[in-house]
C-alpha cells in the first residue's frame, strides 16, 4: 500500500502543532491502519523528544542519527552512500494500546538543525544554487529515499518548523495533505491567513488537488466582559468563538480555498501532560487510554478518522 505524507505545518509557534503531530501519531498508530513514521523536521525538537524520550533523544543526537545529519551528509559531504533507512528509530514509542506497543517509528531531529539548514543553503549557494533549486534538492532527495522504504511505512507525519525554511518547504511539496493547526484567535488568524496567502497558494504538490485542512486547536471559548468594538459600549465578548465563527466564514468563501476540519481540539492539561509520558518518565508504559484521558482521546481518535477519510 501507498506511503502517504501529511505535512503538519504553522507560520506561527505555539498554535499545538507538536501535540497535535503527536497526537495524531497515536491514534492512527492505534488503529492499526500500518506502520506510522513521525519525521521532526522542528529545530526544538519536542516532537523527538515527547516521542523518544531525553535518554533515546540525547543517544540519536550522539551518534548524528538525526534528520539534519543525513541532510549534511547527503548535501553537504556529498555522501552517497547515506540512506534515510539508517536515521529511522523503530519502535520508539512506550505507549500501549489493547496490550501492544503502539508500532510508531521517529526520525528525529536535534537543537542544531538550524545551524545544518545554514551549511547547507551556505554551500549550495555557494556551488550557484538558488533557494527555489534548493528547495527542490532537497524535496528530490527525500522522495527518492521514501520510496526507498519499500512502503514500510503507511503514513508519514512530518513536524515541520514554525515559519517556512528550505525543508519545511521540501515537506510540503511532498505531502499528500497539510494539516494547519491553528487557535482561533486573533493572532493565530493573522499567520492562517498569511499561510494561505503567500505560501500555500505558490506552492505544488502531491495533494494539490487537496486544499490544505486547517484544524482548530487550544479551542477554550470563555465570554468575559470588555469593551466592544466599533462602540463605545461594554458588553459580554466571547473571543475565540468569534474566530471560529471568522474562520469558518472564510473556509465557505473558498478565497484562498481550505477546508475547516469538523474536529476541534479543546485547550485541556490532559494534553500537556500526555506530551510528557515519554520513555524517561516514571510511569513506565502508560495505555493509550491513560495518556489521552476521556474527552482528549475520543477527539484524537476522531480526528484520525477524518484524516483517513480525507486521503482518500
Amino acid at each position: 500500500m501507498k506511503t502517504q505524507l501529511i505535512a503538519v505545518v504553522n507560520m506561527k509557534g505555539g498554535v499545538g502543532k507538536t501535540s497535535t503531530v503527536v497526537g495524531l501519531a497515536d491514534a492512527l498508530a492505534a488503529k492499526s491502519v500500518g506502520s506510522i513514521l513521525v519525521a521532526d523536521v522542528d529545530t526544538q525538537a519536542t516532537a523527538s523528544y515527547c516521542i523518544a524520550g531525553d535518554r533515546v533523544l540525547t543517544e540519536l543526537i550522539k551518534t548524528d542519527k538525526t534528520i539534519d545529519q543525513f541532510l549534511v551528509r547527503t548535501l553537504v559531504d556529498e555522501d552517497r552512500t547515506a540512506h534515510l533507512a539508517e536515521y529511522i528509530r523503530p519502535n520508539v514509542s512506550n505507549t500501549r494500546h489493547q496490550r501492544k506497543q503502539l508500532d510508531l517509528s521517529l526520525l528525529a531531529s536535534s537543537t542544531t538543525l538550524r545551524a545544518s539548514e545554514r551549511e547547507i543553503v551556505r554551500k549550495l549557494t555557494s556551488n550557484g544554487h538558488s533557494l527555489v533549486a534548493i528547495e527542490q534538492r532537497i524535496s528530490g532527495i527525500l522522495r527518492d529515499e521514501i520510496a526507498a522504504l519499500n512502503g514500510k511505512y503507511r503514513y508519514i507525519i512530518i513536524d515541520c518548523a514554525p515559519g517556512i525554511s528550505p525543508f519545511t518547504t521540501a515537506a510540503i511539496g511532498l505531502a499528500d495533505l497539510v494539516l494547519v493547526p491553528t487557535i482561533p484567535d486573533a493572532p493565530s488568524f493573522l499567520g492562517l491567513a498569511a499561510f494561505l496567502n503567500s505560501v500555500h497558494r505558490d506552492m505544488t504538490y502531491n495533494g494539490s488537488q487537496r486544499p490544505p485542512h486547517v484544524l482548530l486547536t487550544r479551542y477554550a471559548p470563555t465570554t468575559i466582559m470588555g469593551w466592544l468594538p466599533g462602540t463605545k459600549n461594554r458588553g459580554r465578548l466571547n473571543h475565540q468563538e468569534d474566530y471560529r465563527k471568522r474562520i469558518a466564514d472564510l473556509a465557505k468563501t473558498g478565497t484562498p480555498a481550505f477546508k475547516l476540519m469538523k474536529t476541534i481540539m479543546i485547550e485541556t492539561p490532559s494534553m500537556p501532560h500526555a506530551m510528557s509520558l515519554g520513555a524517561e518518565n516514571p510511569q513506565v508504559a502508560p495505555t493509550l487510554a491513560q495518556k489521552y484521558p476521556d474527552k482528549l482521546g475520543k477527539l484524537l481518535d476522531k480526528l484520525a478518522d477524518e484524516i483517513l477519510e480525507s486521503l482518500k
